[in-house]
């Protein structure tokens, strides 16, 4: 009799782990979540530009490094991944119009020394549909997709223009933005790397005004429009959990 119980409990305690390890491998399968860092460079994709309501040249720019912070978790479907993510990025550009631009005609000022730069800080939430092309343990490669909503909760501009003039304008940088992300990711276990392209949807700026001084005196003011969006591209390396 007790050889008849002790041959009972120990299937029972056999069928329990059993399932509790296909229990924690399908959990494991299914659900993931991770952290990556990496550095981004931004692009600004002009589309219209324009000074007291008169389109001109637009301007050049330049880009530098900025970096960016990231935490997502993944739902798992075979081949198939669904993965939503909160990151920080941290950006900066600048531009400058081209030379002989007209700033107003009243007086007439053309200077080609006038930089704009940007510091930008957002917080990004992107939803992605990705797809394991390749997924034999422990390589996979992927392909990714999807929108992201971009909050921009800092912002520094930096303006310098050629002497004796001063420039006083105040850029008005909508908070809120859309973009969509293009990506390719490779991982070797737990560990991964991924590329990604995301375009600017929707506009970045609105339409405001500016102000010349020379000698500390006002010498024109008028309006200025940069219609444009943030183009991005990033490189980060990271780790599943």
């Amino acid at each position: 009799m007790r050889s008849k119980i002790l041959f009972l409990f120990c299937t029972y305690l056999f069928i329990t782990g059993t399932v509790s390890a296909q229990s924690d491998t399908l959990k494991k399968d299914l659900f993931s979540w991770g952290i990556r860092a990496g550095v981004n460079a931004p692009f600004v994709d002009m589309r219209e530009s324009q000074i007291n309501g008169i389109k001109i040249e637009d301007p050049s720019s330049n880009s530098k490094m900025g970096i960016l912070i990231s935490l997502f978790s993944r739902i798992n479907f075979n081949r198939h991944y669904l993965q939503l993510e909160a990151e920080t990025y941290y950006m900066r550009y600048r531009m400058s119009p081209r030379p002989g631009t007209v700033i107003t005609s009243e007086p007439n000022i053309s200077i080609n020394d006038i930089t704009i730069g940007n510091k930008i800080y957002s917080l990004d939430i992107p939803l992605l549909y990705g797809y394991n092309f390749i997924k034999q343990s422990p390589y996979e490669l992927s392909f990714f997709g999807g929108p992201k909503l971009k909050y921009l909760y800092k912002k520094k501009s930096e303006i310098s223009v050629t002497e004796p003039y001063e420039l006083i304008m105040d850029e008005r940088i909508r908070p809120l933005t859309a973009n969509f992300v293009l990506g390719l990711g490779t991982s070797i276990s737990r560990f991964f790397i991924d590329f990604r392209y995301e375009f600017g949807i929707t506009n970045l700026t609105r339409p405001t005004t500016y102000t010349f001084y020379k000698d500390g005196t006002n010498i024109s003011e008028g309006s200025i429009y940069l219609k444009r969006g943030i183009n991005l591209l990033s490189f980060s390396v990271g780790i599943i959990l």
